[in-house]
């Protein structure tokens, strides 16, 4: 999971580097058209969230929400690795 973070982080150095602005890069999209396997596996572990965290405080089992996080941790990683993200790495 340190990974992952550590890889997320990353992106967001580089885009400050690239002077993107993800806000204004994302204010005008409506819809996402995902093709890539990753892509997908990596929306549909995101869209869980609510699912863990509901699931978690309702049975006081903060495990869950660790199982869903390293789950997404490694959903993020083949994501990572599949799809490019600004350009490159």
């Amino acid at each position: 999971m340190q990974y992952a973070y550590a890889r997320v982080r990353s992106i967001e150095r580089k885009a400050v580097e690239k002077d993107v602005d993800a806000s204004a890069e994302l204010a005008g999209i409506k819809y996402v058209n995902l093709t890539e396997p990753a892509e997908l596996d990596l929306a549909k572990q995101l869209i869980r969230y609510g699912e863990a965290i509901k699931t978690a405080v309702a049975d006081y089992r903060p495990n869950y929400l660790t199982a869903y996080l390293y789950d997404l941790a490694g959903k993020f990683s083949s994501f990572y690795t599949t799809c490019p993200v600004l350009g490159g790495r």
